[in-house]
């Protein structure tokens, strides 16, 4: 016999799975988290033809609009924490050659861009999202 097995029947008795199913009804936050995955979803789908995701059609969107633009500025504007954001929000994009890291004149920090390619990439999310957003009204 397991040892595994009477420690899980263990934890198991410890948990209230009517509080659990109380919490799946009710939490907000559960709702929210549901609701965004949906709606990400969405996006992800209707964007797919540019080769871009609902979140990095966003990165692209800030980026744009501020020309150039620090890793930590553009975490504060898209509410990602700053010290994950190159690894997890740029560097996929930068590889993908989307976007480019410049350095300032003293290196001490480094500024983000699109590229020509991202350019061209937001321009044809840009069409996507406004049929979506025409189709939806």
């Amino acid at each position: 016999m397991s040892v595994y097995a009477p420690i899980m029947a263990n934890v198991e008795q410890q948990i209230d799975l009517a509080r659990c199913a109380e919490i799946a009804d009710s939490c907000t936050n559960f709702s929210l988290r549901k609701l965004t995955r949906m709606v990400r979803a969405i996006y992800d789908d209707a964007l797919r033809p540019s080769g871009l995701k609902g979140t990095q059609f966003n990165q692209l969107v800030a980026l744009a609009l501020l020309r150039t633009a620090t890793v930590q500025k553009l975490a504060k504007i898209l509410v990602v924490d700053r010290h994950v954001a190159y690894g997890a929000v740029w560097y996929p994009l930068e590889r993908a050659n989307l976007v480019q890291s410049l350095r300032s004149v003293d290196g001490r920090e480094r500024k983000l861009a699109l590229t020509s390619l991202g350019y061209q990439r937001l321009r044809k999310a840009t069409r996507l999202w406004e049929l979506g957003a025409t189709a939806r009204s």
